[in-house]
């Protein structure tokens, strides 16, 4: 603690230092000995005051839910994976395929079809109740996914699937054959604006929670830090 104060010692942190020392001493022990500290991940929003300030034990991904997908789950089996899920369309424009009439480009984009229908059935194998994907979703898989009750979240950027992954003590998965193979842990899935932590935000987010490795610092920042620099004053005892 008294190292954390040392380091914290600033004017805008006068009077809250202790209570910031503790966050900072805390979310290093949630990392269990380990020195990574990309474990912990700062998240700053506006409003409230420097001391609401807090630790959120799991993980905040910001991302929206697809339509008509549950908004919470409990006992979540969490799937993270990097593939393509946006080839149920046929590329028309960029495509060489040469046809003689448009019922064969309607066959071609229903054989695209099945074949996205075969990889998403490939992945409910694994029985993920959640299916987090750094690519997009287009809307026939995503659509594929709610009929079976399934929470799809797409295009997570490559920090964050990683930063999950190693929350959830799992891995990213990009093929889909052998569903016995691959590790997936149990957490649990909310809607994070019933956390009062986005509040100003137009997007859905929600967060999972995993009692693993890892802690989100949520930051409350007040008018003190965003207050513009005092001009300075010219020194004229040298002219």
């Amino acid at each position: 603690m008294n190292i954390a104060r040392t380091t914290l010692s600033s004017k805008i942190l006068q009077g809250k230092k202790e209570h910031f020392a503790k966050l900072c001493v805390d979310a290093v022990l949630k990392l269990h000995g380990k020195t990574d500290l990309q474990g912990i991940q700062i998240i700053k929003r506006l409003g409230n005051n420097m001391s609401d300030s807090y630790l959120e034990e799991g993980f905040l991904l910001e991302k929206r839910i697809g339509i008509n997908m549950p908004k919470r789950i409990q006992n979540a089996r969490i799937l993270i994976a990097n593939t393509p899920m946006d080839t149920d369309k046929i590329k028309v424009f960029g495509s060489r395929v040469r046809v003689d009439s448009v019922a064969k480009v309607a066959e071609l984009e229903l054989a695209e079809k099945e074949k996205m229908k075969d990889k998403v059935d490939k992945i409910l194998q694994h029985g993920c109740n959640v299916f987090i994907n750094r690519q997009l979703i287009y809307d026939y898989p995503e659509q594929l996914f709610a009929d079976k009750g399934v929470m799809a979240i797409e295009h997570a950027d490559f920090e964050g699937v990683e930063r999950l992954a190693q929350v959830l003590g799992g891995e990213i998965v990009s093929t889909f054959d052998t569903p016995d193979k691959v590790h997936m842990e149990n957490g649990t899935i909310a809607d994070i604006a019933e956390l009062g932590i986005l509040e100003s935000y137009h997007l859905k987010r929600q967060v999972v929670i995993s009692a693993s490795e890892a802690a989100e610092m949520v930051l409350r920042i007040d008018n003190i830090i965003k207050a513009p620099p005092r001009p300075r004053q010219r020194d004229m005892r040298n002219h």
